[in-house]
């Protein structure tokens, strides 16, 4: 316990220094940064005096949500006392940074199974997104999906006036791979015509077995690992395993729910390199 409240209290100190700013994990709506004129996306970072423009059309869901030094995941909405005219409304960061958010609880860190198709299945309170990283890495059973006969795994692609597009997928052990350029076949990987579906093609039974649709959200920018790097520094907590957790739920909530091989290698690679760097902090 000594040790990770000594790793955390370097880390503050090592980004004290700097100015206070928020990190964007996920925006819901249209919202651009009056100061500079720039959309803000995952990844965007702001200052308390930074001016929120939010721009028609407007919903009730819109919000940016971001890790709060010190503070944890606070969500930002347009208050009710926003200088509004016909097509934005105006706010200070600052306004509504009290404002929690509310989310639910993840049931099981795989979704009740570390298997696929179990693994790959998602909480739609939660988010129903799939985070896609350029390879992603599943466990399946073996005595379910035995490949030593030739049977093998399949993304099947699915588009609207179009043939069925078969991709053939990797298999090691007991670990599927499935490559982000696989999805990459369509202009709009995400367009609501376009469907991907994960199958079992059984070389014995000479049959294929659908086994899951997958909706996919890629990063292609490190956002999951920009995430959990704010998220060590920011949260008020000293426990691993807890940290792990809230990471993984901000991930998921945020961009969508990643593998739990590829989160694990993830955060224990972005927590060892702040490790390493806070043992070269300076000394007070």
């Amino acid at each position: 316990m000594k040790t990770a409240t000594c790793f955390l209290f370097c880390l503050f100190f090592l980004i004290k220094s700097g100015d206070c700013q928020y990190t964007v994990t996920k925006v819901v709506g249209n919202v651009l940064n009056k100061k500079t004129g720039v959309k803000i996306s995952s990844g965007s970072r702001l200052v308390e005096d930074d001016i929120l423009q939010w721009r028609e059309p407007f919903t009730p869901n819109d919000m940016i949500r971001v890790i709060a030094p010190g503070r944890g995941t606070l969500v930002i909405t347009p208050g009710p006392k926003a200088k509004k005219n016909q097509s934005e409304i105006l706010d200070f960061v600052k306004t509504h940074l009290k404002i929690k958010p509310k989310d639910g609880s993840l049931s099981g860190r795989a979704s009740n199974d570390e298997y696929i198709p179990g693994s790959l299945e998602t909480e739609a309170k939660i988010n129903s997104r799939v985070l896609i990283f350029p390879v992603n890495h599943y466990l399946f059973d073996k005595r379910e999906y035995d490949i030593s006969d030739g049977s093998r795994f399949f993304l099947q692609i699915n588009s609207a006036g179009a043939k069925p597009v078969i991709r053939q997928l990797k298999t090691i052990d007991d670990t599927l791979f499935i490559p982000a350029s696989d999805f990459s076949l369509y202009p709009d990987p995400n367009g609501p015509s376009v469907k991907y579906q994960l199958g079992f093609f059984s070389k014995t039974k000479s049959a294929t077995k659908s086994l899951i649709e997958i909706k996919p959200t890629f990063d292609t920018a490190g956002l999951m690992k920009m995430i959990i790097k704010e998220m060590i520094i920011n949260v008020k907590e000293n426990n691993k395993m807890k940290l792990r957790e809230a990471c993984y739920k901000e991930i998921y909530i945020a961009l969508g729910k990643p593998s739990d091989i590829d989160f694990e290698e993830g955060f224990e690679g972005v927590y060892s390199s702040l490790l390493k760097a806070s043992t070269k902090a300076p000394k007070k």
